[in-house]
């Protein structure tokens, strides 16, 4: 099975499990999480997934770099980069765990 038939069949759970995540305690919220994060991790082994958070990444720090002032970096421009890296950090330590293992790092 591809990653893409995997993260469709994911998908599909996830939208069945989709009701839990209002119900906090019930254990579907948790298969519903699970199924979230597994869903991020698949994503995050597409390929040409480490390219997209590299230009994304890079496009979040150019924008902080030209609006730095002389008292430091804009508030907003430093949390979105924060929450881009956040949203692609499982493609993220994936390169960083395969760069390692490369002997890269």
């Amino acid at each position: 099975m591809t990653l893409e038939e995997q993260l469709q069949e994911i998908e599909v759970l996830i939208e069945d499990f989709r009701w839990a995540r209002a119900e906090a305690g019930a254990p579907e919220e948790q298969t519903y999480r699970a199924l979230k994060e597994i869903a991020k991790d698949i994503c995050g082994r597409l390929p040409g997934a480490a390219n997209g958070a590299l230009t994304a990444l890079q496009r979040r720090i150019d924008a902080a770099v030209r609006g730095r002032m002389l008292v430091g970096y804009d508030a907003g421009a430093l949390r979105g980069i924060g929450e881009e890296l956040i949203g692609r950090w499982p493609t993220v330590r994936r390169a960083l765990e395969e760069a390692e293992k490369r002997g890269e790092t």
